[in-house]
């Protein structure tokens, strides 16, 4: 039976607060209620009707934005805040990507779904050992990370398009930009190349910072095949022995039935 996600978007949003001092706010959820943190530590009670108790089949995720969720922008200045989240009743913290952004020049702050580099940690949040301590501080209180990973693009100035231009759909002289999309790239995901290089990125997330899934952008992308990830999933979830490694994947239409039973959960 496929596991039923409850994520909290819009409820659980916790707006950082405009001092860096200031201190979070402690309100425990009473049954069938919701706290929502507001700025300035203020906290209300939400009613959430029909809403069950978390269980293996229905755990409550809660998405972080790491530049907005603190006023520092941080994962370290994130980890201080994992116990307010435990106490709010997340499970499983996922996190936007993380890694460096596209060409600079498309934004002041580049698209997160460009990435620059699959196997790095963005300044701007800190460095792979901030993630680490991250995980392992999560894991402390009993929730797992996610990671947001992007499969079908990186952003126009990632590492690949020089080191690996081969990874990548061309259009002549020029590489092709899904959808029109300027500030990022196809990869040529039907490529076994680009594959292996692919899922041996995501297992690195798994082997260096203990991570505990994956949600996926964009997966229903007619440049990803079905077969990539009725190969890439089963590899990643008996990677690490010990290691139970959730899979979850954003289709952009209910009818993407080519990937049923890909094995997402």
């Amino acid at each position: 039976m496929k596991k039923i996600i409850l994520t909290l978007l819009a409820v659980l949003t916790l707006t950082a607060c405009k001092d860096s001092n200031d201190e979070p706010a402690n309100s425990t959820p009473s049954s069938g209620n919701i706290t929502e943190a507001k700025a300035l530590g203020e906290s209300r009670q939400l009613t959430v009707a029909g809403s069950n108790a978390a269980t293996a089949q229905n755990r409550i995720i809660y998405e972080m934005d790491l530049l907005s969720f603190t006023s520092q922008g941080t994962i370290n200045a994130a980890q201080e805040r994992l116990a307010e989240l435990k106490s709010l009743g997340i499970d499983i913290v996922w996190l936007m990507p993380i890694h460096p952004r596209g060409d600079a020049k498309f934004a002041t702050y580049p698209s997160p779904y460009a990435p620059k580099d699959y196997y790095a940690v963005w300044s701007k949040y800190g460095t792979l050992d901030d993630l680490k301590a991250f995980v392992s501080a999560a894991h402390q209180q009993g929730m797992q990370v996610w990671l947001d990973w992007v499969p079908n693009h990186t952003g126009t100035g990632a590492v690949w398009v020089t080191e690996h231009p081969e990874y990548y759909v061309w259009n002549g002289t020029e590489i092709k930009h899904p959808n029109d999309y300027s500030d990022v790239l196809q990869l040529a995901m039907k490529q076994t190349a680009t594959q292996d290089a692919m899922i041996d990125a995501m297992k690195y997330w798994i082997d260096v910072a203990d991570i505990d899934g994956y949600r996926c952008d964009y997966v229903s992308s007619a440049e990803i095949p079905a077969d990539f990830w009725k190969r890439a999933i089963p590899e990643l979830k008996k990677h690490k022995e010990g290691k139970n490694i959730t899979i979850m994947g954003e289709a952009d239409f209910a009818e993407q039935t080519r990937l049923y039973g890909c094995g997402f959960d």
